[in-house]
């Protein structure tokens, strides 16, 4: 199922990532960060908000650095591609083991 918001990067090629991979990313982000961090301040303080926001800025960072150079110059250092392409390794665990935990952590404030 495609979300009509979404049809039109994914169909023009803007996103190389299938939908069935970049969906669950977007929505875990805004699920951790509304749902969570927004909603239940006390969780804001927590260590696992320092990990998250360095994981996914670190992430971030090297993504736009590298399709950027590549949208400016034609081609991105090998450095830069091996840090896109090999970061994740690192980066990717960490973001999610904090999602995670701090969906685990605003548990005892969701009130149903």
């Amino acid at each position: 199922m495609k979300t009509k918001v979404c049809e039109p990067y994914f169909a023009q090629g803007l996103v190389r990532s299938p939908i069935s991979a970049t969906l669950p990313q977007i929505g875990s982000r805004l699920y951790v960060t509304w749902g969570i961090l927004y909603s239940f301040p006390e969780t804001r303080t927590h260590m696992l908000v320092s990990s998250l926001v360095i994981s996914w800025a670190i992430t971030e960072i090297i993504r736009y650095s590298f399709f950027g150079m590549k949208e400016v110059f034609g081609s991105a250092p090998s450095f830069l591609q091996w840090l896109r392409y090999s970061t994740f390794l690192l980066l990717y665990p960490i973001g999610i083991t904090s999602e995670v935990g701090l969906i685990y952590i605003g548990l005892p404030y969701i009130k149903v």
